[in-house]
């Protein structure tokens, strides 16, 4: 039996230490050899994998584990991201990395490993689940950010926040319509583990407070790319 989940105990931490491995080691080793062929196919295979372990993971919760399939769903943020990135990787097309993916990605999923979403820790398997879920998310944002080399822009910021809008008020009624405990995008309730959820009004009068969160939370991790072009053009100007 897991004992409770702790955040920043030993196992928190590991776990953020190996994910953190694993997902920036293959793109910077990628990156330092340089070869088209295999970035290609790595992709491919990034992808296949997180599809196999997509399919898996949403089938095993409810039929292996005996969970309500009404939290099953792929419907939270960080579902719905890695449901794309597969797009991505396995069709080549990167339409819908910059405007969506990179902000929830490095906004989303970095959050849901710093203050998981768990009742349990290391061996429960929604905590494995969990973990791999958004170390594979973070492995795939950073080949396309580092390999391929896909930035986002300011502009990128306005767009991805309106898509967030549109898709939180598509997902708002339906966990209501689904009902059991689905909480998708934490429209009903805060997670189980302290978050800055719980500084917020109770939902639903929460959610203005959530968009502004995550406005924020867009800009904080575009703010690289910001401090980088201010220094390329001060070098450009005095060159």
């Amino acid at each position: 039996m897991a004992d409770s989940f702790v955040l920043f105990e030993y196992d928190h931490l590991m776990a953020l230490v190996v994910i953190l491995t694993m997902a920036v080691g293959p793109p910077l080793i990628l990156k330092s050899i340089n070869s088209k062929e295999l970035n290609q196919g790595f992709a491919k295979y990034l992808g296949w994998i997180m599809l196999a372990y997509f399919v898996f993971k949403h089938l095993y919760g409810p039929f292996g584990m005996g969970e309500a399939w009404q939290i099953w769903l792929p419907l939270h943020m960080c579902q719905l991201g890695h449901m794309l990135i597969v797009y991505c990787l396995l069709t080549g097309k990167r339409g819908v990395y910059i405007p969506i993916l990179y902000f929830w990605t490095f906004a989303g999923a970095s959050m849901a490993l710093i203050t998981p979403d768990l009742i349990y820790g290391w061996p429960d398997p929604n905590y494995i689940m969990y973990m791999i879920t958004h170390g594979l998310l973070l492995l795939g944002a950073l080949y396309f950010t580092v390999v391929e080399g896909l930035r986002p822009t300011v502009a990128s910021i306005w767009k991805v926040l309106k898509i967030s809008i549109y898709v939180t008020f598509i997902i708002f009624p339906l966990n209501y319509i689904i009902g059991g405990e689905a909480n998708y995008f934490y429209l009903r309730f805060p997670p189980v583990v302290g978050s800055l959820m719980d500084y917020l009004p109770a939902p639903p009068l929460h959610i203005p407070f959530f968009v502004l969160l995550a406005y924020l939370a867009f800009w904080l991790v575009y703010l690289p790319y910001y401090f980088k072009d201010i220094v390329v053009r001060t070098t450009a100007e005095s060159n």
